[in-house]
């Protein structure tokens, strides 16, 4: 047989075999949800962000106040301490809730750095609240 066209069909097979485990594609994040969901003002807790497609390319984790306008302002309520990629569904994140921050819904988004300088943003809505405490108005 043609040793040319065994090195086309070998390769082909190969391109095949990577694109089919997601190597050569790209894979859209989502973000569905945190656990826990919800704090206090002046609270700092370890959470879990859940979802899918997480991977080393993460550059930034933070909280944003739901709006619907194309870029959205980080939230200065919630500061992320830090964060690791544990897995392609789950991030830990040390997050620092202001002791000023108001009772609000928050959007959780991921910035995935890109090729030329340019990220993409991924963003789960509503997915974390600021919680007053009973005495807390």
């Amino acid at each position: 047989m043609n040793t040319r066209f065994h090195t086309i069909v070998g390769f082909t097979i190969l391109l095949l075999g990577l694109a089919h485990q997601g190597v050569l594609m790209a894979q859209d994040m989502t973000v569905t949800g945190a656990s826990p969901s919800d704090g206090e003002p002046g609270q700092e807790l370890d959470i879990e962000i859940i979802g899918t497609g997480f991977d080393d390319s993460i550059d930034k984790v933070s909280f944003k106040l739901p709006c619907n306008k194309k870029s959205c302002p980080d939230s200065d309520e919630i500061a992320v301490e830090s964060f690791t990629r544990q897995s392609p569904t789950s991030i830990k994140a040390v997050i620092k809730i202001s002791s000023v921050a108001q009772a609000n819904t928050f959007d959780i988004a991921l910035r995935s750095r890109g090729r030329g300088g340019k990220g993409t943003t991924y963003k789960g809505e509503g997915l974390f609240e600021v919680k007053l405490r009973p005495n807390q108005d």
